[in-house]
């Protein structure tokens, strides 16, 4: 019950940020996008849903940096000036769910 209690309580980061809770979801590779990499509206709504579930840490799959080496099919990929834009627009719309 006590350990109940510590994972359901607010956690102050170094930095002075304050977690609602201890909960964290780790990083997966969704394989949710587009083929060209952009986030599809199925990894959209999945991070929306986990972003609802009360958890105090979301942390972002496997998003490849490089098109030309990617993890698997369906991966993430922010690469260039012209993603950046997409991958900000789409990190702003998840974090606002």
């Amino acid at each position: 019950m006590k350990n109940e209690l510590k994972l359901a309580s607010p956690f102050t980061l170094k930095d002075g940020f304050t977690l609602k809770n201890r909960l964290i979801k780790s990083a997966l590779s969704e394989g949710l996008a587009h083929t060209d990499g952009r986030p599809s509206k199925e990894l959209i709504q999945l991070y929306q849903t986990w972003s609802q579930s009360g958890v105090g840490v979301l942390i972002m799959g496997n998003v490849m940096i490089d098109s030309r080496v990617i993890g698997e099919p369906s991966n993430v990929i922010i690469e260039n000036e012209k993603d950046k834009g997409l991958g900000i627009f789409k990190t702003r719309r998840l974090r606002e769910s």
